[in-house]
């Protein structure tokens, strides 16, 4: 029996057809599951891009700030130190919260008669009734403009370390409304510490003010050329307050009143800036005394930071100042009051 030629052509034709065609799936397959991969990393290079997104864009929102605050450090850094501050911080200050403590929204947000009923229980009737009298003259009565100190301080000094003409260019490194009429005399005293407090056990006196004499007085242990980070940091604290509820005649009985709400409020909250010497500050027995006490040394620690270490500060705390220093000395730089200050001494020392 002989063989169809044409039949075993044909079979030869079927068998390399279907060769092909399983070679054309191997291909097929090969770029379909070439095509998955891709696909399925490009998911998850997208999932990942995603999940980072906020990320990248809070890092792309820090690198810009710093780029900001860079840029205006050397001219402005009051300003600076605004622009980049965290939205969320801002925020924060009027955004509502379980749990939060009624005083505190009171003394921040409450009418002037709601926070005088507060603060008297807080601190007593005879504290507020000194801040209440009548007769304190507006922060606008007058136009301020000040470029620098034009009323003369009287400067004391015992000491070699610090001559009149330098203490006065100095002193020019300040808010030039937080010393007329509130700063007239300033005196080195050569006792290494000044009196023993009588609330803060163990602590040690390095500067005082005296609200009647409007003096300030300075000891031994800080007029020290060595270290005028320590001496600049003390003299802020003390003409601190001279410019706080009870010491500024340019406030009026309701900015004396939401100056001391808004201190109070911040003593009160966790989240506070922590100082040592506020923190210890106890009277035995006395609740609203010490209480009194922590608000005014707080505004003077704040006030400190405030002009020398701003970045220290939280938002809350560094607005309570600002806003104060800006109602008479609206160009005041915080970065130009520190080199003004350095310089006067002809030191390199950095503050």
């Amino acid at each position: 029996m002989h063989d169809d030629p044409h039949a075993h052509d044909e079979a030869m034709f079927q068998d390399e057809k279907a060769a092909n065609l399983r070679t054309e799936n191997k291909i097929l397959q090969k770029d379909l599951d070439t095509a998955v991969a891709r696909t399925n990393s490009a998911r998850r290079a997208a999932e990942r891009r995603g999940s980072l997104a906020s990320l990248f864009a809070s890092v792309a929102t820090l690198a810009a700030g710093i780029a900001v605050y860079s840029s205006v450090r050397a001219s402005n850094m009051t300003d600076a130190y605004i622009a980049v501050l965290d939205r969320s911080q801002t925020d924060e200050m009027s955004t509502e919260t379980a749990g939060v403590n009624p005083e505190i929204e009171v003394l921040k947000r409450g009418c002037t008669a709601e926070r005088v009923a507060l603060l008297r229980q807080r601190l007593g009737d005879a504290y507020i009734d000194i801040l209440i009298k009548p007769g304190s003259r507006t922060f606008y009565e007058d136009e301020h403009h000040h470029d620098s100190i034009d009323t003369p301080v009287e400067i004391t000094s015992t000491h070699d370390e610090i001559s009149t003409d330098e203490m006065r260019e100095y002193l020019n490194g300040y808010p030039a409304s937080w010393l007329q009429g509130k700063v007239s005399k300033i005196r080195f005293n050569r006792e290494l510490y000044g009196p023993p407090s009588s609330y803060l056990k163990g602590g040690k006196t390095l500067g005082l003010f005296f609200s009647r004499e409007e003096k300030i007085e300075i000891f031994g242990s800080v007029v020290d050329r060595k270290n005028m980070t320590k001496f600049d940091r003390v003299v802020a604290h003390e003409i601190a307050h001279g410019n706080d509820w009870r010491t500024d005649d340019n406030l009026t009985v309701d900015q004396r009143i939401e100056l001391l709400a808004k201190v109070a409020s911040r003593v009160l909250s966790e989240d506070r800036f922590r100082s040592g010497y506020v923190e210890a500050i106890e009277v035995a027995g006395d609740p609203q005394t010490q209480f009194a006490l922590k608000c005014t040394e707080y505004w003077a620690e704040i006030s400190r930071e405030y002009f020398n270490r701003p970045h220290s500060l939280s938002y809350k705390d560094f607005v309570i100042v600002h806003d104060h220093v800006r109602k008479t000395d609206p160009q005041f730089d915080i970065e130009q009051g520190k080199r003004t200050r350095v310089t006067a001494f002809n030191t390199s020392t950095k503050i």
